[in-house]
């Protein structure tokens, strides 16, 4: 299997993508109709916030046991670990809700246990945010060590492209499976053939991820590797905001994380006042993620990089803001559910074929002494940051000060222009290539939708 190389990238190296993508896009689908249905919408904040706050913790504690485990190991454990978890969660929900069936209530008991589902769906929220983060990194993480056993110029960009590619086709498989089950499933009166059974189809998809990861070391000198020599994130985040690529780079994803938990809680509203029953948010959801799967393979197969040469870097990140502006405005003038679910499909797609890859190519420019650790690092923890910053600000405005969605639609539309006057303001900087710098940098420079998206 190590031989087979489809445009110079080994399949073994391309498994881990496209499993761990069936996975989110299955997840995601069972994770947003147990938001809806079973927690409340109004407790995304909550969940937004929980995930923002668990993420860079979690990363750290992955960096550390991936430095003392070695890479191969540390992928496996993770992958099996996120199964077990998957298969142990079905348990329990399937537990707490035959309780729910025996119609316990007169003692009280029916109470708890209609609390316990809530918090127990929520933390389910949260844990498929920060796992399939990890996931995703340890994907990214396999194609660079194919990357780095090739030999010749744009290994890493081609193995990252292809890598990209083949994590977006594993969602939009991944959503087609639910779809197709859950419209299977639909009806059936049985607890044991529902949604919350695609939480075994999952844990199948992730279990064999990291079967086969490839070669570990490179060819050429050793390097020995010490928990010491581990960056925090601390030290990244320092490193790259001393750039100004970086500071603007910090500043886009802090404030475009920050209007996506504002546009999702305004998505998670209206599909919650918009529709009512389980099954009908189930096809929802994944119609949702197939239109959006299907966008995305279309940009990044055939027009990331086209559209970025063609508009330049700054037209290129304008896009999304620009989107967001008219949406706010439009739903200001006529508030429907497919208006949001057409803004929401738009910002997700923009999000994922165009801004992430035009933020990529702006922080290539920076030190190469910088690292890809840390270049990684903010471009993970920056939108968990600015997400967690949009959920405190909606928490307040909602529990605080019950603001309503015209409220929360100013709120959406002043972010947007914020994320559009820092590019204005540094527009001058911003070239096709990167960001305009009086000295050269030795960083390398993967070609335009290349990384793997981490938004999960």
């Amino acid at each position: 299997m190590r031989n087979l190389r489809p445009g110079g990238t080994p399949i073994w190296a391309l498994i881990p993508s496209l499993l761990v993508g069936a996975g989110l896009g299955i997840g995601k689908v069972v994770r947003d109709c147990s938001l809806t249905c079973n927690v409340g919408f109004r407790y995304v904040p909550l969940a937004l916030l929980a995930v923002a706050l668990v993420t860079a913790p979690a990363a750290g504690l992955a960096l550390r046991a991936q430095a003392r485990l070695g890479p191969g190991r540390w992928d496996r454990r993770l992958a099996l670990g996120t199964a077990a978890a998957l298969l142990g969660f079905r348990l329990w929900t399937a537990w707490l809700h035959s309780l729910h069936a025996t119609g316990l209530g007169t003692d009280g008991s029916l109470r708890f246990v209609i609390v316990a589902m809530r918090w127990s769906y929520l933390f389910f929220y949260v844990g498929i945010g920060v796992l399939f983060g990890l996931l995703a990194g340890a994907a990214f993480e396999v194609l660079l060590r194919a990357a780095r056993n090739e030999r010749g110029t744009g290994a890493e960009g081609r193995a990252l492209l292809h890598g990209a590619l083949a994590f977006t086709v594993g969602g939009l498989a991944g959503s087609l499976l639910a779809r197709g089950l859950a419209a299977a499933w639909a009806g059936g009166g049985s607890y044991w053939a529902t949604r919350d059974d695609l939480m075994l189809v999952m844990a199948l998809v992730i279990a064999g991820a990291f079967s086969r990861t490839g070669p570990v070391a490179t060819q050429g000198p050793a390097v020995t590797a010490t928990p010491a020599a581990v960056p925090g994130v601390g030290a990244a985040f320092r490193a790259l905001l001393a750039q100004p690529e970086g500071r603007l780079a910090a500043l886009l994803v802090t404030v475009g994380g920050a209007a996506d938990s504002v546009l999702k809680f305004i998505f998670y509203w209206a599909i919650s006042e918009g529709t009512s029953a389980a099954g009908g948010r189930t096809a929802l959801f994944a119609d949702f993620y197939v239109f959006l799967g299907t966008g995305n393979l279309l940009m990044l197969a055939f027009g990331t990089s086209r559209v970025l040469r063609s508009l330049g870097l700054a037209v290129s990140l304008a896009a999304l803001p620009s989107a967001l502006l008219l949406g706010s405005a439009a739903l200001a003038f006529q508030v429907s559910l497919a208006v949001v679910y057409a803004l929401r499909l738009a910002e997700s797609s923009l999000h994922v074929a165009l801004n992430d890859p035009a933020i990529d190519r702006l922080m290539l420019t920076a030190e190469a002494e910088t690292g890809e650790s840390a270049r990684a690092t903010i471009k993970g923890a920056g939108p968990r940051f600015g997400e967690g910053l949009g959920a405190v600000v909606v928490l307040v405005a909602d529990r605080g000060f019950g603001a309503g969605l015209d409220a929360l639609l100013a709120l959406l539309a002043g972010l947007a222009a914020i994320w559009l006057l820092g590019i204005v303001t540094h527009r001058r900087g911003l070239t096709a290539d990167g960001f305009r710098r009086e000295r050269s940098t030795s960083a390398p420079r993967p070609s335009a939708g290349s990384r793997l998206s981490t938004r999960v």
